[in-house]
């Protein structure tokens, strides 16, 4: 809630009836100071140039959880005036019952939000556009059908206390149209990011705390450094946000662990237990999601295995429905898991979440990655001998085609608004299919491959070539070929500057700077090619420069990780 507007709101009110203020304003009170309780800003505080709040309500307690009370379990209590004559006019519009009803509400005109959308009043008088950049900023390519409303009875009292307030509905708004359009591989109606989590969220505290900081934190990242006030709000948001639905969180992981039933008990009455750990794992995959934001941030890791946690206590329980949305979720989980361990080296999660007829974009793809990902890390800790001399170059290339074959089938099916829109993905598969080979060989080591993965290297830059970076609907798809293309860019040619280009600007589109550090990686390994140096001492020891070129990226990753160096590409 907005105090400061809440209050200037409500001594607006006051001056149209024409009673002054019975008390002093906030700073005049705090400065000790006698105020004159002009409307709506005292003259003393103008004068000075300081922020008058107003004669309004003033509440102390703005990110804390109540413990007891009318307001327990909230964060934001609900301050409506004593009585609102007709002809006043309600900033707030009523709360959504739905998630596509909150959708709609978010785009009404009376919201006035531009594209980027301001968080808070404009500073100084300017626009708060010009402090976003334009970077994160694009539509989704299809006209939204909102759901069928279910009712204001659907809605929890929290989230509606909590989408009451202007800028979480903001917020809840960006991550509809900006976020939820760049975490799937295709956009379109049936985008569950958007429908499944939205809907999910007006029913589970966390999930919209967690959403609320996801939009907060791509928000202030996307903000220019000289609009200090309006970072400086967002990064807060989103640590509040994010801090109180852990806080959430940490006991209804407690009680998806320990309670095998069927129902759970929660203050709401009781919930079936699937629907809390669908609730869990949501939340997790969004803060997860939020983590790759920033480049620095490390902690995507804690949340991924509190998911794989969750997500294999639900495969596992007796009993337990796996509905569809648990399929879709586990299905995300599945897709950040694969391409967190091509770089991190984290464990491979061996329990298979996916559904055995699951057919959906780029997922054979990312089962063979798996693969091999596993084949690698066995042989790495002596479990397996080297998987190269068991897996041959063509029966590679003959698994990789399949899964491309699958690939295009399973997208025949997706419409797309333009033929260029199309021949992009069509592109994007083609990158996949080449960086997938080119992975394997790496990892695998397999033998007399050097023609295959010239062969390959040579195509995976010309399907490259063929993809907008920065495109608005396909830029989040190829920041992992962009990488492994890097892994194979030569100083000859110009291929590593097109590389670190790319992966810029597909960066700067979708908001999401991962991989800053996998760029920083990039850089290193090059160096080390081409100065001739070896994995771990500074030079080959039989002292030829050109030894460095044959470093296998893999253990480079392998070295970084060790030292403490992890970063992600996804």
């Amino acid at each position: 809630m907005d105090h400061t507007q809440n209050s200037r709101k409500q001594t607006s009110q006051s001056g149209k009836n024409g009673a002054k203020p019975t008390k002093d304003c906030r700073v005049c009170n705090r400065r000790r100071i006698k105020c004159d309780r002009s409307t709506p800003c005292c003259k003393k505080c103008t004068s000075r140039n300081l922020a008058c709040p107003g004669y309004g309500v003033i509440l102390n307690w703005e990110w804390g959880l109540a413990s007891r009370g009318k307001l327990a379990g909230k964060t934001v209590p609900s301050v409506r005036p004593a009585s609102t004559s007709a002809d006043q006019v309600t900033e707030d519009p009523p709360s959504p019952s739905t998630a596509s009803e909150a959708w709609t509400a978010s785009k009404s005109p009376s919201l006035q939000l531009p594209s980027p959308m301001p968080i808070v009043p404009p500073l100084n008088g300017s626009d708060s556009q010009t402090c976003t950049e334009k970077r994160v900023v694009h539509s989704s390519s299809f006209a939204y059908q909102p759901l069928a409303d279910t009712g204001l009875a659907s809605i929890s009292s929290f989230a509606g206390d909590v989408l009451q307030e202007t800028t979480a509905r903001r917020l809840f708004h960006h991550y509809g149209q900006t976020i939820a359009a760049s975490m799937v591989w295709v956009d379109g109606p049936e985008n569950q990011w958007r429908t499944t989590m939205m809907s999910m969220a007006l029913q589970s505290t966390p999930l919209l705390l967690s959403i609320l900081a996801f939009a907060a934190e791509h928000l202030s990242s996307a903000t220019l450094s000289s609009c200090a006030a309006l970072k400086k709000d967002l990064t807060m948001r989103a640590k509040n946000y994010g801090d109180s639905a852990l806080s959430l969180l940490t006991s209804d992981m407690r009680s998806a662990a320990i309670m095998s039933e069927s129902l759970i008990a929660t203050e709401e009455g009781l919930i079936p237990h699937n629907e809390v750990a669908n609730s869990v794992l949501a939340s997790m995959l969004i803060l997860c999601n939020m983590e790759t934001v920033r480049p620095d941030s490390r902690l995507w890791r804690v949340h991924l295995d509190a998911a794989r946690t969750v997500a294999n206590l639900q495969t596992h329980t007796a009993g337990s429905p796996k509905d569809e949305t648990f399929k879709f979720l586990a299905e995300q989980l599945f897709i950040f898991d694969v391409f967190a361990c091509t770089t991190s080296f984290v464990k491979i999660d061996d329990h298979e979440l996916l559904a055995e007829d699951n057919n959906s974009i780029f997922t054979e793809f990312l089962r063979l990655i798996k693969w091999v990902t596993w084949l690698e890390r066995q042989a790495a800790d002596g479990r397996l001998p080297i998987p190269g001399g068991r897996v041959s170059s063509s029966s590679l290339r003959g698994k990789f085609e399949k899964a491309r074959e699958r690939t295009l089938a399973s997208c025949s099916k997706t419409t797309f608004t333009t033929p260029a829109e199309r021949e992009q993905f069509l592109g994007v598969v083609e990158s996949f299919h080449h960086a997938g080979l080119l992975y394997s060989y790496r990892c695998l080591l397999v033998p007399d491959s050097e023609g295959a993965i010239q062969q390959s290297r040579s195509a995976l830059f010309q399907s490259l070539d063929l993809v907008q970076s920065d495109h608005p609907a396909f830029a989040q798809n190829v920041v992992w070929p962009l990488f492994i293309a890097g892994t194979e860019a030569q100083s000859e040619d110009s291929t590593r500057i097109i590389v670190e280009q790319k992966l810029k600007r597909a960066m700067k589109r979708t908001g999401f700077s991962n991989c800053e550090v996998a760029l920083q990686f990039l850089r290193t390994l090059w160096i080390a090619r081409d100065e001739g140096h070896s994995l771990n001492s500074g030079q080959d020891s039989t002292g030829n420069a050109g030894a460095g070129r044959d470093i296998n990226w893999i253990q480079c990753a392998r070295h970084w990780t060790s030292c403490g160096k992890q970063f992600l590409v996804y």
